[in-house]
């Protein structure tokens, strides 16, 4: 069911700060590409990297990575770890398929996630 989340997506949580990823996500959920920032429009030096699983019932869960940003692609970015470590989500899509609303969770502490689709399914 990651075909439903396949597009690109702006997610806005609150780690540092107030940050945001643009990503896109493949028809298997995989994130395929993403550029992070802050709220002040620098952009951070990690991506988010990993694959969302979608259950019938519109729960998505899934382990990310911000991973180094790096002009050399690596064969497994994920298993690259970032500052945070292993994120894993907690998340609704909305019936419409249009926004994501749930949680980043690293290691004790909880970051509110929400997401607007910016394009249509491919």
């Amino acid at each position: 069911m990651g075909d439903e989340l396949a597009g690109t997506w702006l997610l806005l949580y609150q780690f540092r700060g107030s940050e945001h990823c643009r990503i896109t996500v493949d028809a298997d959920g995989l994130i395929t590409a993403s550029t992070c920032a802050a709220q002040n429009k620098r952009v951070l030096r990690e991506t988010l990297a990993g694959t969302l699983d979608l259950d019938a019932a519109c729960n998505i869960t899934g382990d990310l990575e911000f991973a180094p940003a790096s002009k050399r692609r690596t064969a497994h970015p994920a298993a690259v770890k970032g500052k945070y470590g292993t994120v894993s989500v907690e998340a609704r899509l909305s019936e419409d398929r249009s926004t994501i609303v749930g949680l980043f969770g690293f290691r004790r502490a909880y970051a509110n996630v929400v997401g607007m689709r910016l394009g249509v399914a491919p």
